[in-house]
């Protein structure tokens, strides 16, 4: 289960995070980084990366909702 909105976003437009990588320029590991919340993303990296998903750049740094804990998936 995604853990950011920009990694749902990621998997739901079918992309791994090597396809998002190359399509903005970046690392995988930076992609893996700017979703893990574990780096901050600039201005230019979160708006490159939303134009290649096609979302709001502030949409992609809003933290996922809660996991209830009755999902059962």
């Amino acid at each position: 289960m995604p853990t950011t909105v920009f990694e749902a976003v990621r998997v739901a437009r079918g992309l791994t995070q090597t396809d998002l990588a190359a399509l903005c320029g970046l690392s995988q590991a930076t992609v893996s980084l700017l979703e893990s919340g574990q780096a901050s993303p600039s201005e230019i990296a979160l708006d490159v990366a939303a134009t290649a998903l096609r979302v709001p750049a502030a949409f992609l740094a809003l933290p996922a909702p809660p996991r209830s804990r009755y999902c059962t998936r």
